[in-house]
């Protein structure tokens, strides 16, 4: 009985101080790893953030691009009427062959020698004035 209170030594044999070093080695990885996972996650924000604000400013950029793109739209509308206006204006005007038709009478009768009703008035006034000195 006496050999079985009696403390036991512990000896360190290789296969425990392996298990051991294989514990420590494990544990230094999952450090490694963990230290690397931290890093990836920090990382990932980064990115994420920065997807964030791209993706914002992509946005901006859309709704710039497209208020510009109605802004268009309106001119070229604005246009279209008045290329459609200055049509209706041309097709109303006189031909060519119009013009030349009323140039001819306008040659015939010749209204620079037509005299207005004052002249007239004058010229019978006097006439009348001449008339009655004799």
């Amino acid at each position: 009985m006496v050999e079985l209170f009696k403390k036991q030594a512990v000896i360190a044999t290789p296969i425990t101080v392996q298990k051991s070093e294989t514990t420590g080695e494990l544990i230094r990885r999952i450090r490694i790893l963990e230290e690397r996972n931290s890093n990836l996650n920090r990382k990932v924000e980064l990115i994420e953030r920065n997807l964030i604000e791209e993706t914002k400013k992509e946005h901006q950029e859309i709704k710039t691009i497209n208020s510009e793109v109605l802004d268009i739209q309106k001119q070229l509308s604005d246009i279209k009427s008045k290329i459609g206006l200055i049509v209706r204006e041309i097709q109303l005007s006189s031909k060519k062959d119009e013009f030349n038709s009323l140039k001819k009478y306008v040659e015939v009768w010749n209204p620079a020698e037509f005299v207005t009703r004052n002249e007239v008035r004058n010229l019978i006034i006097d006439k009348i004035e001449e008339l009655q000195e004799k």
